[in-house]
């Protein structure tokens, strides 16, 4: 598989906060034949609520990703000690793993589910900076979902992109089953529907893509409240390094 970083270039930091209704979010692409580049602010697109010390930076983003990526299943990197975004979400904002940055992660108890659930806003993040952009996600983002019109049954929309270039999604996988790991559901990877121990489903399922990510968890398309559970480790392995670098 190709490795590749997701490549970050940050101009001067003014650590401005973010609009609290959403108003500063921007996010747009380009694409060449070998690169997607992402231009974001920092900035989330739904309202913003301040649950710890921390706040939204706003400070103009760009990252490169592989436009093409190549899937190897031999090829896994660990999370359970990365900290730092490991994608971009579709909203402007980045996306984490289920390491909290306190422990190493070994299961739920020691997951940024657990330990930091109760400074995520009512969209499922929080940030952890007031000097960088830092707005992130550790769980299902439960208001871009319903921003892109996630519904029972059917596939979850794709909320963002990993940093070796593969598409990401909500909960939902084909014909809306919940998407779960293989080790949970005792099903075999690459025949039935589940999910591999770094959270990816190998398949043709009409996206141009042999594999993509999903942000297990519970969803309620009716609610703002988000459920924190086992279910919500996410992103404890890549298929290659997909750590943000400045």
């Amino acid at each position: 598989m190709r490795v590749a970083f997701l490549v970050l270039l940050y101009p001067v930091i003014d650590a401005t906060e973010c609009a609290s209704d959403g108003a500063d979010y921007s996010y747009s692409e380009s694409i060449t034949s070998t690169t997607r580049t992402i231009a974001v602010s920092g900035c989330p697109n739904h309202p913003t609520k301040n649950l710890n010390p921390n706040y939204a930076v706003k400070s103009d983003q760009t990252f490169t990703i592989p436009v093409s990526p190549q899937y190897s299943a031999s090829q896994e990197t660990s999370l359970s000690a990365v900290g730092g975004a490991v994608g971009i979400a579709r909203d402007g904002t980045h996306i984490y793993s289920a390491f909290a940055g306190s422990y190493t992660l070994t299961g739920y108890s020691t997951s940024a589910a657990y330990l930091e659930g109760n400074t995520f806003d009512e969209c499922g993040g929080h940030s952890s900076s007031t000097t960088t952009p830092s707005y992130h996600y550790h769980v299902v983002p439960s208001c871009l979902l319903r921003q892109l019109g996630m519904a029972s049954g059917e596939h979850s929309p794709q909320v963002g992109w990993m940093a070796d270039g593969f598409p990401v999604y909500g909960p939902l996988g084909p014909n809306g089953a919940v998407m779960q790991t293989c080790t949970i559901t005792g099903g075999t990877e690459g025949t039935d529907v589940c999910l591999d121990d770094c959270g990816g489903y190998y398949a043709d399922i009409g996206d141009g893509y042999e594999y993509r990510y999903y942000i297990i968890g519970d969803f309620n398309a009716s609610e703002r409240a988000i459920q924190h559970n086992h279910n919500t480790i996410t992103f404890t392995r890549r298929r290659a390094r997909l750590r943000l670098t400045e």
